[in-house]
């Protein structure tokens, strides 16, 4: 009976353990990777081994160099706890070249098509498909796709780096969650898409960006895109109109750019390079929204590469072009995660919030449709209210709408209770 019970909790601290210390950061010019403890438990890898077939090498073993390298240890400890970084250094990282390779983590040396023992994995450049050990991390749910591949970083200085909250249940197993990034060797991650587009008015021309990050981002070389339309933020065709283009956590910068309505108020799309050029690269597009019939008016703009990059939803969702031209496009205050808004559902008609936070949605919807017993409060719409409801003895109701007010048949206001209604705007 005891070795029976031994056995069961072995196999759940195994179950627990897998995927709990994953691959955050791989610096291949640099031959190093840092590993993240995303459980709940210290995790002593000193038996781990790191895999770039055909070279293995155990994280412990620091003797001997060339095709049988030993592991470095640069920072951290091979006991790693809850939310720690450990970086380690081994030079066949880089064996196949910067192009291409891949790197697999494993419980232990050996049994490398056993799924229960890769922890995590990465390929890049050609990757390796049908070589590498793609399949075995395809099979153990850490790795999307034999045949995807992570671009190798066109700055060779720069590492693949996990997008920060990209990952779930402690293991990255989707290739878009990596992208080319700044070195933050032991600490966390650059957040990806960090300056984001948080509100837009088309009709003013004007947009406003948002740094949702923790660093300050100089954006002189970012690029608005609207094709076959695009400017830097330097350009003489773009117009600073508050903020900075040096940009500090939570800092807003609104510009103008008269090529924003270049397809009229119905349609277009807007993009945001980190540089100009490269529009087909994901790594390149920051963030995206597109409106009225967005790119099909050529049936080519940006939307394939932004719903590729994990910045838009569907190449066919589009925003609703505001009812009133004098309102904007905003993003719904605290609805992006990782800095980055990923969902057309996301985004609102609001009444303009120039270098100021959004509207919250709660407090000021498109339209409203208000029924049965109304509760005593102020209602707002940046649009339109419409009701049937019964405004009961002793309550006091007012309906604030920017467009119109329809109060319907059925619609009733009970003795001694009090109505106003008014258009005007959102608080």
């Amino acid at each position: 009976m005891r070795v029976i019970l031994l056995l069961i909790v072995a196999f759940v601290m195994q179950v627990d353990l897998n995927g709990q210390i994953i691959i955050n950061e791989v610096n291949i010019a640099g031959n190093w990777v840092e590993l993240y403890n995303a459980g709940t438990t210290t995790v002593d890898i000193s038996s781990y081994a790191l895999c770039n077939r055909p070279r293995y090498r155990v994280v412990s073993a620091t003797t001997s160099s060339g095709s049988n390298a030993g592991v470095e240890l640069i920072s951290g400890s091979l006991n790693i706890a809850p939310g720690e970084y450990t970086v380690l250094g081994w030079e066949n990282i880089s064996t196949h070249g910067m192009a291409t390779g891949e790197l697999g983590l494993y419980a232990q040396i050996g049994g490398y098509t056993n799924v229960s023992n890769i922890q995590d994995y990465i390929q890049w450049g050609t990757g390796t498909p049908g070589i590498g050990r793609d399949g075995t991390a395809v099979s153990a749910g850490i790795w999307d796709n034999t045949s995807s591949v992570v671009s190798a970083p066109t700055n060779s200085s720069n590492s693949l780096a996990l997008v920060v909250g990209n990952y779930t249940g402690g293991t990255d197993s989707d290739s878009m969650d990596w992208e080319e990034r700044e070195p933050t060797q032991g600490a966390v991650n650059n957040l990806q898409n960090q300056i984001i587009i948080n509100e837009l008015n088309i009709a003013g021309n004007w947009v406003e960006l948002y740094n949702a990050g923790t660093t300050t981002i100089d954006i002189t070389d970012y690029t608005l895109c609207n094709r076959p339309r695009y400017a830097e933020m330097s350009d003489a065709a773009v117009t600073l109109l508050s903020g900075s283009f040096i940009m500090a956590p939570g800092d807003f910068t609104v510009v103008q750019w008269s090529d924003i309505s270049f397809h009229g108020v119905a349609t277009g799309e807007l993009g945001l390079y980190e540089v100009r050029g490269m529009y087909t690269s994901t790594s390149n597009i920051q963030d995206y929204l597109q409106w009225g019939m967005g790119s099909l008016f050529n049936n080519g703009g940006r939307d394939g590469t932004a719903q590729a990059a994990g910045v838009w939803d569907s190449t066919n969702s589009f925003l609703p072009v505001p009812t009133d031209p004098n309102n904007s496009l905003g993003l719904v205050v605290a609805n992006y995660s990782g800095g980055t808004d990923t969902d057309s559902t996301d985004w609102e008609e609001q009444s303009p919030t120039q270098g100021a936070v959004n509207m919250s949605p709660s407090n000021c919807p498109i339209d409203q449709n208000i029924t049965g017993v109304i509760p005593s409060d102020t209602y707002y719409a940046s649009s339109n209210i419409m009701s049937d409801g019964i405004v009961s003895m002793t309550s006091s109701v007012m309906f604030v709408a920017g467009n119109e007010i329809l109060l319907n048949e059925g619609f009733e206001v009970e003795l001694s209770a009090f109505f106003e209604a008014s258009i005007g705007s959102c608080p």
